[in-house]
């Protein structure tokens, strides 16, 4: 009788768990046919000077998020609290085909970082799950951008801009399906308390410093067409992405990341150095490899605490990119390479005195690094 009432509760695990990897497979779809081409397309429309604002804005309105998702998950529970938020992220995204303006602009981008109040009871309930099913969920999450980016091109440059963000949209609304259809889907309000912060912080600032303005940069240096862009932004997806697997347990993983992303300050002297963007997806899960939670297993309060961090730490990065744009946003990936270069010999020098940096990389790759590495999809959810 035990056993086969163990034997239910895992099967029921078992679905809610391919239930988050389902949506989170749709969200990638929908995530990566459009975020090469964002801000080119908010290019035709504002100032570029002007486009780091706009993230800078929805990355204020951002801040506010998880815990609103905090909120939710305890008045209606973890399903409510997902598929209410991410309907907003997609239906932000369906719009903004339609906006010609700063002010559409601002809001629609602000409203697409609901899927940050999202993030904690997605985290959770895999957290409350099997480790051994984290590398399934996460290879399905990611795998998107190995083909979507090249697909939104060939779309954008056939039936238009409005069509590939409604199709986007609906994509990541869409994830919310999967979720709302998992009875067994659960999640622990958990601890809060967290360290490591402060070493995570500097590794995401180049990213988001460039996100804002690196694919513009690569169409306007080199005239490339829309399809072009897709291209190159899936190679370097593709690049990052086997740079996360490779660097996962490295010493030196995250200084090796970050000596990657430097070579996009090589962008003027050719198109191809715009592929070394995509080590942002290494970049990214290995900085929050530094972030530990102190005791017991992580639920939605802890989660709340990281995505809240995560989007102080791009704020700081929009806020240094419009700090540069208002100069020469065409310098940004120089700039932003430069500094991840001055990054990684930093955290080089870290790791060789034996500090934290090598201790947070390996637990994290042993243990907490496959649940939070989609927290990428908070720095790309806004774009990344």
């Amino acid at each position: 009788m035990r056993s086969d009432v163990g034997a239910r509760r895992t099967a029921t695990h078992s679905r809610a768990t391919l239930s988050v990897a389902v949506s989170w497979f749709l969200w990638g779809i929908g995530y990566y046919a459009y975020f090469a081409y964002l801000s080119p397309y908010m290019a035709l429309f504002v100032r570029p000077q002007a486009i780091s604002q706009v993230y800078l804005l929805a990355g204020l309105a951002a801040i506010a998020y998880p815990a609103a998702g905090l909120i939710t998950y305890r008045r209606f529970g973890a399903r409510a609290s997902i598929s209410a938020w991410m309907a907003v992220a997609g239906l932000a995204i369906s719009l903004m085909g339609l906006a010609d303006g700063f002010p559409q602009f601002a809001l629609l981008l602000s409203l697409n970082q609901a899927f940050y109040a999202a993030l904690p009871s997605y985290y959770a309930s895999l957290a409350a799950e099997e480790a051994s099913y984290i590398p399934m969920v996460w290879a399905l999450s990611v795998s998107p951008s190995l083909f979507m980016p090249a697909l939104g091109g060939l779309l954008a440059s056939r039936l238009g801009f409005a069509a590939l963000f409604a199709l986007s949209g609906a994509l990541v609304a869409s994830s919310l399906v999967p979720v709302a259809l998992a009875s067994g889907l659960r999640a622990e309000e958990g601890s809060a308390s967290a360290r490591g912060w402060a070493l995570a912080i500097p590794a995401m600032v180049p990213v988001a410093l460039e996100s804002p303005y690196v694919f513009l940069v690569l169409e306007r240096a080199y005239s490339l067409s829309s399809a072009q862009l897709g291209l190159v932004a899936s190679a370097g997806e593709a690049v990052g992405m086997i740079a996360a697997l490779a660097l996962s347990r490295a010493r030196w993983g995250i200084s090796a990341a970050l000596a990657g992303f430097s070579l996009t300050a090589l962008l003027p002297l050719s198109w191809a150095f715009g592929i070394a963007f995509g080590f942002w997806e290494a970049i990214i899960p290995l900085s929050i490899a530094f972030v530990s939670h102190i005791s017991g297993r992580p639920g939605v309060k802890f989660y709340t605490y990281l995505a809240t961090l995560q989007a102080l730490t791009f704020l700081t990065g929009y806020a240094a990119s419009a700090a540069v744009a208002s100069i020469d946003y065409m310098s940004i990936p120089e700039f932003g390479g430069a500094l991840a270069a001055a990054l990684s010999a930093a955290y080089a020098l870290l790791t060789a005195s034996g500090g934290r940096g090598h201790h947070a990389e390996a637990a994290s790759a042993r243990a907490a690094g496959h649940h939070i590495l989609r927290a990428t999809r908070s720095s790309r959810r806004t774009p990344p």
